[in-house]
């Protein structure tokens, strides 16, 4: 599941099943009053984003190896680590309630998100977690007879590998074209596409194609 920068407000417990993903980053409040816990049935616990547990004397205990961003308690509220797990922090830890460790260990892992946020306009926008699977196109220069602009140029989707299939819609709305300075968006048209086969056809209309360069 993709978050993208969405919210979750969680009244009870949590349960990531074995083979569960979740990607972007969002908050996800423990809100819901009496205890509950929070487990993830994978090999390596999916973060899932900034946890914030905040609700009438709420405790909430991690049942398994868990993960998250910033960790949040609110000044009423609990969070137990349980017997033998890692709670994985990749950002702030902020406790103005109680920490129970039992057994548990608290790790701070590498935060891997861009500081400050990236925001829409600025360079590379793009490389955002809204938009974070990028494939160059490359076009070679001495297949250009002259410095070209506004050129429309055709993309051949089957030839793109399978980092571009992961994920795209099936309808290709989500597809994106920038200039090479990964923020510039460039006009496209998605002519065809079939996701299950992987094919597909675009034109994407090139502010600028050198004869020289790459």
């Amino acid at each position: 599941m993709q978050r993208d920068g969405f919210d979750f407000t969680v009244g009870g417990s949590i349960t990531i099943g074995f083979g569960g993903e979740l990607t972007g980053i969002g908050t996800t409040t423990f809100d819901g009053s009496g205890a509950h816990t929070w487990s993830d049935a994978n090999v390596i616990p999916q973060n899932i984003g900034n946890v914030v547990i905040d609700g009438v004397s709420t405790i909430i205990t991690a049942s398994t190896d868990v993960a998250a961003y910033d960790i949040v308690i609110g000044s009423n509220d609990t969070l137990v680590g349980g017997t033998g797990n890692t709670i994985y922090v990749a950002g702030d830890w902020l406790n103005s309630g109680t920490f129970t460790a039992n057994t548990s260990t608290v790790e701070i892992v590498n935060d891997d998100r861009t500081y400050p946020p990236i925001v829409p306009g600025s360079q590379d926008w793009y490389s955002d977690i809204e938009f974070n699977k990028r494939v160059p196109v490359v076009v070679d220069n001495t297949e250009v007879n002259a410095l070209l602009t506004d050129f429309p140029l055709y993309v051949d989707l089957s030839t793109l590998g399978s980092e571009f299939w992961t994920g795209v819609q099936s309808d290709g709305r989500d597809i994106r074209v920038t200039a090479g300075d990964g923020q510039t968006e460039l006009p496209i048209d998605v002519v065809e596409i079939n996701t299950a086969a992987q094919t597909g056809e675009l034109h994407f209309l090139a502010n600028s194609v050198s004869s020289t360069v790459d």
